[in-house]
């Protein structure tokens, strides 16, 4: 389905809108992204741009192809548990090239990541080499995709973006820096899988193994392959 999602802000309410492209059938589509992203059928703001359609069904209206919807999303910040599990069933669907276990119910789920014939950095006696199996938790909370996964590296690391801990929020990217409602888990896994080989200078923790790490990095000592 090819669809151009944008989150931005009207009237202090975050809204998506969504371009429809001509070959799709917008009924379908339009159904499909409520269900998935959890949004509130009853409450389009706008059609095409131009007038406002609030308190209306999208059903109400001869959408044309080519023509750009926007919805509102929930204000609770919170999906319905059943599209909440939904979403999140469709995000595992779709994600490629990494194990997945799973675990946890109620108000979190947790997913245990492998990733494979991935190079990343690690130092031991003094020398930065590679590992290509690398292991991390995503925890999804209840108010997901509202707010970002939590994450738990678990694996042996020397890298300026990542370190390991079982505690949250053991990398710092983009990614997650900016997360909203369009983002995704199978994305932020291959977001993931970039970074190890590819870190970001300007989003380094302040701790001192990622100072050193950095250092290095920007030295050259690192391998070829983690080495821009």
């Amino acid at each position: 389905m090819a669809l151009n999602l944008k989150v931005r802000e009207m009237g202090g309410k975050e809204v998506i809108d969504i371009r429809v492209n001509p070959s799709e059938d917008i009924a379908k589509t339009v159904e499909k992204i409520i269900s998935y992203w959890g949004l509130d059928e009853d409450r389009i703001l706008r059609y095409d741009g131009e007038r406002l359609v609030s308190e209306k069904s999208w059903m109400d209206y001869d959408i044309e192809d080519g023509s750009t919807v926007s919805l509102e999303k929930r204000s609770n910040n919170r999906l319905p548990k059943h599209l909440w599990r939904r979403r999140i069933e469709n995000e595992i669907d779709s994600i490629r090239g990494a194990g997945i276990e799973r675990c946890g119910s109620g108000e979190e789920i947790e997913l245990e990541i492998t990733l494979k014939d991935t190079p990343g950095p690690v130092k031991v006696d003094r020398e930065v080499g590679l590992i290509f199996t690398h292991e991390f938790d995503l925890v999804l909370p209840r108010d997901y995709p509202f707010s970002p996964p939590r994450i738990r590296w678990r694996t042996p690391i020397f890298h300026p973006n990542i370190r390991r801990s079982t505690d949250d929020h053991p990398i710092r990217m983009k990614y997650l820096d900016e997360w909203d409602i369009g983002k995704n888990i199978s994305v932020l896994i291959e977001k993931i899988r970039d970074l190890l080989s590819s870190p970001d200078p300007e989003r380094e923790l302040d701790l001192k193994r990622c100072n050193d790490a950095l250092r290095e990095y920007r030295s050259g000592s690192f391998p070829s392959s983690t080495h821009r």
